[in-house]
Formats: C-alpha cells, structure tokens, sequence
C-alpha cells in the first residue's frame, strides 16, 4: 500500500516562527481497521 486515506477534522493551526510555518493539530475521525494496524506496524518499528 502506497498510501493511506482516512477522514480527520483540524483542531488547531497555529503560525510558529520558530518553525517557520504553521503547527497543526489534527483528529482523525474515520479510521477503517485495515489502516489502523499499518499505522500500529509503522509506529511500533520506529520505536526504540
């Protein structure tokens, strides 16, 4: 799989100089499974 699609909302977009861009916060929605657990096998790689 190339590519994952799920629905989501934005909570917040804030302008950061620091970062120089915008931080955004998002919550997504609508998770079918199938793509949960990719994103579960993902994570629990790049974790050390």
């Amino acid at each position: 799989m190339d590519a994952i699609l799920a629905r989501g909302r934005l909570v917040h977009s804030i302008l950061s100089g620091k970062e120089q861009g915008f931080l955004i916060g998002l919550e997504f929605t609508e998770v079918p499974m199938a793509v949960t657990e990719i994103i579960e096998q993902y994570l629990s790689m790049k974790i050390l």
